[in-house]
């Protein structure tokens, strides 16, 4: 009775060159690397857990690597102010608002890695994104997140700060988990795509059409 048919991803997510990596880097993150969420700054986003855990990795590595959150501040609480406003390394955030598809794509391509931590996701589009680009992924191992990210991205608990603080930790240090999860993150994108979605969706209307 079930049949399962995954989202595409737009074909203008690709990997940039590193001359475009600088550039992204001098005009968002003063020249540093950045890790990188997109998505609605809603309370299921775990926005505060999320900016914890780069306060807590900040204060554990004192590394210079910033944190540019990408979506606009529709549903902003009280709560979230407030964690935010008592963040040692504010500074080294920096809210960007709505960002069109095409810029989009470049400074997903240009981040150190996607932190996508959502308490649940019907899909969780983004990771997708971020495979594409060739971004290592961190995500959450609730609802559609593990499935859809597979290998190609560390996997944690989104109610752990400390564990979602770790896997940036690796992230930061480890070039070899990064080259491993980039490479697995393009390959798995590919199954990923908009006209595969549509034959499958087709075969299964065929199947009762023909009954």
């Amino acid at each position: 009775k079930i049949h399962v048919v995954y989202n595409g991803v737009s074909n203008s997510f690709s990997t940039i060159n590193i001359d475009q990596k600088k550039e992204l880097k001098n005009n968002y993150a003063s020249g540093e690397e950045y890790f990188i969420f997109v998505g609605s700054l809603h309370k299921r986003k775990n926005i505060g857990r999320m900016l914890q855990a780069f306060d807590l990795f900040k204060t554990k590595t004192a590394s210079k690597i910033k944190f540019i959150i990408i979506g606009k501040k529709r549903w902003w609480s009280s709560n979230m102010q407030k964690i935010y406003n008592n963040l040692i390394y504010k500074k080294d955030i920096r809210f960007t608002g709505y960002v069109e598809e095409k810029k989009l794509n470049i400074l997903i391509s240009a981040a150190k890695c996607l932190c996508f931590v959502s308490l649940f996701e019907g899909f969780g589009l983004p990771i997708i994104e971020a495979m594409k680009c060739g971004t290592p992924v961190i995500t959450s191992n609730t609802s559609s997140m593990p499935e859809i990210c597979g290998k190609a991205g560390l996997i944690v608990n989104p109610k752990n700060i400390k564990e979602i603080a770790l896997a940036m930790e690796k992230i930061n240090k480890d070039p070899k988990l990064c080259d491993d999860l980039i490479k697995h993150g393009i390959e798995r994108s590919k199954i990923f795509n908009w006209k595969k979605s549509a034959d499958d969706f087709c075969e299964v209307l065929d199947q009762f059409i023909k009954k």
